[in-house]
């Protein structure tokens, strides 16, 4: 299995197109509230639901981007030649769980894999096809409206990956990020309620925080892809 890095460059595309998106919108209302107030008649009740309008496009990256980068790893693992003997045993457990939360379409998909008489595969290989082969009930469980920065984390960490380097961010207004999401989404409370909590400096702060998450977790994922490659090579 060659190494290559092109697993992350979608999800790298997307990042780039909707940061820059949420950056430019978010510098143009900063302006309208700073400059043209009086001239527009940006109301106190205008100014909360821009800013809560800009906490809905942040979440936006952020579960957009990061699902893309769990796809990736998945469109990786499933194309790799791992044995599941030769990973770490975080690895080993949190396929376990895959395939205890499996589909039942999945499940006869490993059957019928399995049950092929032309079939070369063992048991590990064709489980680890199976379980990386991603469909809409795996993207609901992946992000689901739900990602902060403690769900990354610990997704991270579900595949042994030293997340070390992540402790070093704050993320605690990510999950702020999530909560108002939902709120707003589901109808909790108001755009203006909402966005009366949320400063222009954390706004900010948001887009500078996603970003360097995102950066590393591409960079852990990376380095977790030529341990992969290394693991495939080495059984071959």
């Amino acid at each position: 299995m060659e190494i290559n890095m092109s697993y992350f460059e979608i999800a790298q595309s997307l990042f780039d197109e909707r940061f820059n998106e949420v950056k430019c919108f978010l510098e143009f209302a900063q302006t309208l509230k700073e400059t043209h107030r009086e001239t527009i008649g940006l109301s106190r009740e205008y100014e909360h639901i821009l800013k809560s309008n800009i906490c809905l496009m942040q979440y936006n990256l952020l579960e957009s981007s990061f699902l893309e980068l769990y796809k990736g790893l998945y469109e990786l693992l499933k194309d790799s030649d791992i044995s599941l003997d030769k990973m770490n045993s975080k690895f080993v457990y949190y396929v376990y769980s895959l395939i205890r939360r499996a589909t039942s379409k999945k499940v006869e998909s490993l059957k019928n894999v399995l049950m092929r008489p032309e079939n070369t595969w063992n048991f590990s290989k064709g489980t680890v096809f199976t379980c990386f082969e991603i469909d809409d009930e795996e993207k609901k469980f992946l992000v689901n409206g739900n990602l902060d920065g403690r769900k990354i984390k610990e997704f991270v960490s579900n595949w042994g990956i030293d997340t070390s380097t992540l402790e070093d961010i704050d993320l605690t207004d990510l999950k702020t990020l999530k909560d108002n999401r939902q709120l707003l989404a589901h109808g909790g409370a108001s755009f203006s309620d909402v966005g009366k909590k949320v400063s222009w400096d954390t706004l900010v702060s948001n887009n500078t925080t996603i970003k360097e998450l995102f950066d590393e977790t591409k960079i852990l994922f990376q380095a977790f892809s030529h341990e992969i490659i290394q693991v495939s090579a080495s059984a071959a």
